[in-house]
Order: structure tokens, then sequence, then C-alpha cells
């Protein structure tokens, strides 16, 4: 849908572009709006760079990446999310969350999928390892620690979706541009697309 309206309407579209702070003063602009969006967060564990592993945008992109035997590690709302589409798949799912509960860390769930993910999963046979922590990736096994005793827990494939950090700002370097310049989405805090969306809406409906 978005796709079709810049089509439609009098806007330079540029991509696969790096954009720098030089660029952007160059332009002239009355006003600067910065969506550049999050990055996720890889576990600093030993193993992490074990064939296996993939990162929750990179699973998300390359489903065929992804094999029957599925970890998801990290138990908020992007983990939760994933590992029922892998589930709804046919494919055998766990999620492993530190935490002794689901989507209790990280973006807040809406309430339905608050009340609803728990029911899906146990109808789906989702297994549920909460207080569980990755501790390493050994011999393409994930290495859980839970209450000082270690287990070890075989995946074809293992996606990390631990969370996301904001992508570094630009702002500072803007200063002085003669530009307003806003930052939104989760390239200022971390939260949903509908926070993103309604936030570009209402700058763009104010400008």
């Amino acid at each position: 849908m978005y796709q079709n309206e810049l089509k439609q309407l009098p806007l330079n579209v540029n991509t696969s572009t790096e954009v720098t702070p030089g660029q952007l003063k160059e332009m002239k602009a009355d006003v600067i709006i910065l969506a550049t969006g999050s990055t996720p967060v890889m576990p600093n564990v030993p193993g992490i760079n074990d064939a296996k592993v993939l990162g929750c945008m990179d699973a998300f992109a390359h489903p065929e990446k992804v094999g029957q035997k599925v970890v998801v590690v990290g138990g908020g709302l992007v983990g939760c999310e994933m590992a029922l589409d892998y589930a709804q798949d046919g494919k055998e799912v766990t999620v492993v969350e530190a935490l002794p509960q689901i989507l209790s860390a990280g973006i807040p769930s809406p309430i339905p999928n608050g009340q609803m993910i728990p029911d899906l999963f146990e109808h789906y046979k989702v297994r549920v390892l909460e207080n569980h922590k990755l501790a390493s990736i050994q011999d393409g096994k994930l290495i859980l620690e839970s209450e000082g005793r270690e287990k070890a827990l075989d995946a074809d494939s293992i996606v990390i979706a631990v969370g996301f950090r904001p992508m570094p700002s630009l702002a500072e370097e803007l200063s002085g541009c003669g530009a307003v310049v806003y930052e939104i989405g989760d390239g200022q805090k971390i939260s949903t697309i509908l926070h993103a969306i309604w936030e570009g809406y209402e700058i763009g409906n104010n400008i």
C-alpha cells in the first residue's frame, strides 16, 4: 500500500543509499525527520557465530534458512510471534526465556496478544522454557542455565530475539544545520509499528 502511494506522490525516493550528515546538510532542508530504526541485539556468549544461529531479522527476511526444529531465544513479543508462526507452519518449536514469564520484558505486548499467545502456544504445542538463560552454543547445541544447572538443547535453527537497540543518532551532528530535526520510531525509542506510524503521521501532519 505504501509503495503504491509513494509512486503516486511527488516524492524523490532514494534506496540503497547510505546517508551522511554532510549529505543532509547540503540538501538545505527546512525539516529533517530521522527514522533510522533499530538493530537486533545479539548476546555475547561463546558460540554465537555458529552456523545454526540466526538473528531475528535475518530469520524473518529468509524463512528458507529456518529448519524444522527451531529454538527461539527470547520470549518477548517478537520472539513469541515468530515462534507462533513457525509452529503454525508445522515446525517443532521451543521458546527460551531468561525471565520467570514470557511477554514480561521489552516491548509491551498489546492486551489481545498477551492473552492469546499462551493459549495458542498450548494449542500448537510450543514448548516454553522460562527461567532459562542461554550460556553458550557448543557443537550446534544450546547450553542453557537454570537454577545453577546446565542442560543441552538440540536444534536445527537457533533464532535470537532478545531485543533491539536504536541505531546511532545523527541528530547531534546535524545541530546548527538550519533545519528542524525530528527523531521518530525505533531510532528514538524502541516500540511497536503502531507508535512509529503514529509519530510519522503526527509530525507529517504538523510541519
